[in-house]
């Protein structure tokens, strides 16, 4: 029997608090550093530099721009691991052969070429 494997949710959980300074990173938003810490995605968009970067770029772009970071390949590898997942796969490697499944794609063959070697 072949196993798939997906990342998100089934081996890691995102890690907010690299995500929020990735994204204040590359938008240049100025956001203190402290103040990201223990911050919840809710709190993340409701901040009034978030905000003004949605008025600017208009909802879909900013949604868009957004979600790529989640692509990202320092955020991929800054994933945080999940309890049990190592062991759990080690089960799933008894019953056959493990793959790793995913949907991430870009059509640039760099931006895919970084989002592969990433995961």
């Amino acid at each position: 029997m072949q196993v798939l494997i997906d990342i998100d949710g089934t081996l890691c959980f995102n890690n907010k608090a690299f995500f929020f300074q990735l994204c204040n990173t590359t938008f240049a938003l100025g956001i203190p550093a402290e103040r990201l810490m223990g911050m919840t995605r809710t709190n993340f968009l409701a901040q009034p530099e978030v905000i003004a970067l949605r008025s600017q770029l208009g909802a879909d772009l900013f949604t868009y721009q957004l979600g790529w970071l989640d692509f990202h390949p320092q955020a991929i590898l800054a994933a945080l691991l999940i309890p049990g997942a190592v062991e759990g796969v080690a089960q799933l490697a008894e019953l056959g052969p493990i793959s790793y499944s995913t949907a991430r794609f870009s059509h640039n063959q760099q931006k895919h070429a970084a989002i592969a070697s990433s995961t």
